[in-house]
């Protein structure tokens, strides 16, 4: 990569040929892919823009004291959701970043509820707070997925992914019953509200 290359170019050409390439974004989308696989989802999809914009978050994040902390309209327009996600594990290959990030949003299914009118909102019986991560993962009209990945001063590493569409839409179920039923099948355990 050449020097010269300045601005909003230059994270353009690190996101496509840096962080978000390669096993990074395989581990990503694979461990996305499996669960939303077994419950009949449809399979995320790469999206660089997405990424550009993830990675541009992780930036600001990574170099304003390595806190977690949504984004703004800046680099987040409406309709897109996002996950956070931090480790302090050194060492780690950039699949093993991205399976990991993606591993600890989906570990989330713990405390979730399904709800027991499968029309129901997604947030009927829990608190979402704890299970936003899964819930973005899962939710049945997200069909993009872009991410980014950097390294803090302090050694820490954070992981973004942006979403398309976002979910945790309050009023909206996050699948519909054939979903859950195919989840259930294919071993996860995923309890009902009531």
């Amino acid at each position: 990569m050449t020097t010269h290359v300045t601005g909003a170019r230059m994270i353009t050409l690190f996101v496509l040929f840096g962080y978000s390439s390669g096993s990074f974004r395989k581990a990503i989308l694979d461990k996305h892919n499996l669960h939303r696989g077994n419950a009949g989802l449809p399979l995320l999809t790469w999206n660089f823009a997405l990424a550009t914009a993830a990675q541009a978050h992780t930036d600001i994040l990574t170099q304003s004291g390595c806190h977690l902390k949504h984004s703004t309209g800046d680099f987040r327009s409406l309709g897109q959701g996002e996950n956070l996600w931090m480790t302090s594990q050194k060492g780690l290959t950039a699949y093993k970043l991205g399976f990991s990030a993606a591993k600890g949003w989906y570990g989330e299914i713990d405390r979730y509820k399904y709800p027991k009118n499968p029309t129901d909102s997604w947030s009927s019986c829990v608190d979402w707070k704890k299970v936003g991560h899964f819930t973005q993962m899962m939710w049945s009209t997200t069909t993009k997925i872009g991410c980014g990945r950097g390294t803090c001063s302090n050694g820490k590493t954070i992981v973004t992914c942006h979403y398309l569409a976002h979910g945790n839409i309050n009023g909206q179920p996050l699948f519909g019953i054939d979903n859950y039923k195919q989840l259930i099948a294919s071993g996860e355990k995923l309890a009902r509200c009531g």
